[in-house]
C-alpha cells in the first residue's frame, strides 16, 4: 500500500497577512488573483508566468477586472513585475512576476512589501484665509427669502424690473403702437388743410386717416375704406334738385 507523499503542493496565508491593511484593501478579483499566482510557485525559483488573457480565464472575468485585479495586488507589493510580455519571432513569453512573500533568485530573503503598505490619508487641515478666520467659523450668507405664492406684485419689494426701452415704465401701461401713416394722416385734435382748401377734420373709423367730411384724402382722392365716406361722396355728387324762382 502507497503512503501519501509527506509534502503536498498548497498556498498558504498567514493571519498577518490576511488581518493587513493591504490585504483589507483588495476587491475579491485581486485576492482570488493572489491565491492563483502562489499556486503557481514551484518552490525553487520565484517566477511566475501570467499573461493578461490567462488571468481572465481563471477568474472567469474580462478584461477591465483582470487588469484591475493585477494592478491592485502591483500596487499593494503583494507582486511584482521583473520582465514584461515579449511578442517578437524569436521569444514570445508572457509578462514574468515575483512573489513578494517569497525569495528572490538570487537567494535573498522575502521582501514583503505588502506589510508596510498603507492607505493614503486625507489631509484634515482646515482652509484658512489671509485674515486668519477658519471657514468653519464663517458665517454662510443668508439668501434671501423668496414670497410665498399668491402675493400679488403690488406688495413685493425689489421685484419691479425696467423693460427694455422703456425707464421705469410697466409694459402694460406703455402707448399703443402707432399705425403706419399714410398719405393725409392728421394727430389726433389738429386740423390741417388739403390741397384743395378742404379742411381735414373727419377720421376714418378704419385706417384712422384723416378725410374730408366728403370722404377725400389730403391728396385729393377718394378714401375707399370707409363705408360712411363713400355715403358722404355720393351725396356730394349727386345732383342738388333746382329751386323755383
Amino acid at each position: 500500500m502507497s503512503k501519501r507523499p509527506k509534502y503536498e503542493p498548497h498556498v498558504r496565508i498567514y493571519r498577518h497577512e490576511l488581518e493587513s491593511p493591504a490585504y483589507l484593501s483588495l476587491c475579491p478579483d485581486a485576492r482570488s488573483l493572489l491565491v492563483e499566482m502562489r499556486s503557481l510557485y514551484n518552490g525553487r525559483e520565484n517566477r511566475v508566468f501570467m499573461s493578461l488573457r490567462e488571468i481572465m480565464r481563471r477568474l472567469n472575468v474580462g478584461r477591465f477586472r483582470a487588469e484591475t485585479a493585477r494592478d491592485e495586488l502591483i500596487d499593494r507589493g503583494f507582486i511584482r513585475l521583473v520582465e514584461p510580455a515579449a511578442f517578437t519571432r524569436k521569444s514570445r513569453h508572457a509578462p514574468v512576476y515575483l512573489l513578494t512573500n517569497e525569495p528572490t533568485r538570487e537567494g535573498g530573503s522575502a521582501s514583503k512589501e505588502f506589510m508596510s503598505w498603507r492607505p493614503e490619508k486625507k489631509s484634515s487641515v482646515l482652509v484658512s484665509s489671509t485674515d486668519g478666520v477658519d471657514e468653519q467659523h464663517r458665517e454662510k450668507p443668508k439668501q434671501a427669502k423668496k414670497p410665498p405664492l399668491g402675493v400679488d406684485e403690488q406688495h413685493r419689494q425689489g421685484q419691479k424690473r425696467p423693460s427694455l426701452g422703456a425707464a421705469d415704465q410697466h409694459t402694460d401701461s406703455l402707448p399703443p403702437p402707432t399705425p403706419e401713416k399714410r398719405s393725409g394722416w392728421v394727430e389726433p385734435g389738429h386740423v390741417w388743410k388739403a390741397r384743395s382748401g378742404a379742411l381735414l377734420n373727419t377720421q376714418c373709423a378704419t385706417c384712422r386717416v384723416w378725410i374730408t367730411p366728403s370722404g377725400l384724402e389730403f391728396d385729393g382722392k377718394s378714401h375707399k375704406c370707409d363705408p360712411a365716406s363713400k355715403k358722404a361722396a355720393e351725396l356730394k355728387n349727386r345732383p342738388q334738385p333746382r329751386t323755383a324762382s
